[in-house]
């Protein structure tokens, strides 16, 4: 798993600017974009969003 720390901390930063302006969409743009950044290996785009073949019956 690789982490683009730079990515990261832009998203991060977006998250607490979302927080503190209570603004809910802006914070879940900021939340997939700290996943895109850690490297989260379920984290493919729209095609596993639904499971894919990490899915748990």
């Amino acid at each position: 798993m690789t982490i683009n720390h730079q990515l990261l901390r832009m998203a991060q930063q977006k998250a607490r600017d979302a927080i503190a302006q209570r603004n809910g969409t802006k914070w879940m743009e900021a939340n997939e974009e700290m996943k895109r950044a850690a490297g989260m290996p379920w984290y493919r785009g729209n095609s596993n969003q639904r499971g894919g073949e990490y899915a748990v019956d």
